[in-house]
């Protein structure tokens, strides 16, 4: 994890470049249960569905795991692996017991010599059929094996890069007497470093995720009465932090929460500013994070240059086209 926030942190700052040093270096918690992950969230009076959290006062990386289903699958994978490789091995101990058994059959029966080359031939072909079979087994049981663990450790990853974005952006490059990011932009931007992939210039932008696309066209396409205005920009810029919490009893019933939606909308109204290059680092980015005392809506109009009709309007036609 720290190797993975080192590799974070230096692509961060290929596109925000840090300005500050913090006086204390962010902290990373590792949970090896999600039991363990809730208890530390009760202890902060939470219960939320977000598999982690950045707490800006404790300067504080909280990662949830589910160490023990991991290993669980893990360990069900090691199992199969050696139930085949003793299969293998029987199929070799039994393969030789035959040749034996043969040989003395040959001899107290006086096969000729023809019929015994062709006896061998087909047993020998039908055992490395047979050996082979078990081996292309035991290699999938190995490949399945360490694409659970990669998979394991790929939704960790990238979960920590959303949260340690926030920890990146507080420390380096907007701490609390510069200003502060905006909800959604701070959200936005760590879904954006969260599934983009990377260059040297910074995160690749196109094409965007086709799972997050798909999740959006959902929403849109939601009634008016079912939240499908999440992606109205004045909501999105007035909403307050605990919008962006999920619910953690909603979570489990099943249920999709107004806040699935606004990080949706926050991420593609992020990734479609990047792509005009109008969230990179510089006085305007410096100046809209710093401006405190105007309303989100004006502060943002002041920031983009043009009415906020005029931006929502663009965001949506990108929306379309994708």
């Amino acid at each position: 994890i720290a190797a993975h926030a080192t590799l974070c942190f230096d692509r961060y700052s290929r596109h925000w470049p840090p300005r500050a040093e913090p006086a204390r270096l962010p902290k990373i918690r590792l949970c090896g249960t999600f039991d363990e992950y809730r208890a530390a969230l009760a202890e902060r009076g939470l219960r939320l569905a977000n598999p982690a959290c950045y707490f800006a006062a404790e300067n504080l990386v909280l990662l949830g795991f589910d160490g023990a289903a991991a290993e669980a699958d893990l360990q069900a994978g090691r199992e199969r692996t050696a139930q085949l490789s003793a299969s293998l091995d029987r199929l070799r101990a039994e393969q030789a017991r035959r040749v034996r058994d043969d040989e003395d059959r040959f001899r107290r029966e006086g096969t000729p010599a023809a019929t015994r080359t062709d006896l061998k031939r087909r047993r020998l072909q039908a055992f490395q059929q047979a050996e082979n079979d078990a081996r292309q087994a035991l290699r999938r049981a190995d490949e399945a094996n360490r694409a659970a663990f990669d998979r394991a450790a790929q939704r960790l990853l990238t979960t920590a890069a959303h949260e340690l974005f926030h920890a990146y952006a507080a420390n380096y490059v907007y701490p609390a007497d510069r200003g502060e990011l905006p909800r959604w932009l701070d959200e936005g931007m760590a879904q954006v470093v969260e599934h983009a992939a990377w260059s040297d210039a910074g995160p690749r932008l196109d094409p965007p995720p086709a799972e997050l696309l798909r999740r959006v066209r959902a929403v849109r396409s939601l009634k008016p009465a079912d939240d499908a205005d999440a992606f109205d920009l004045r909501r999105l810029l007035e909403a307050p932090p605990d919008e962006f919490l999920l619910d953690g009893a909603a979570h489990a019933a099943g249920a999709r929460t107004a806040a699935e939606h606004r990080y949706l909308a926050a991420w593609s109204l992020a990734q479609f500013l990047l792509g005009r290059g109008e969230l990179k680092a510089g006085d305007a980015l410096d100046r809209y994070v710093a401006d405190r005392q105007a309303a989100p809506a004006e502060r943002f109009e002041r920031f983009a240059g043009r009415p906020l009709k005029t931006v929502e309007a663009e965001w949506h036609a990108w929306l379309e086209r994708l």
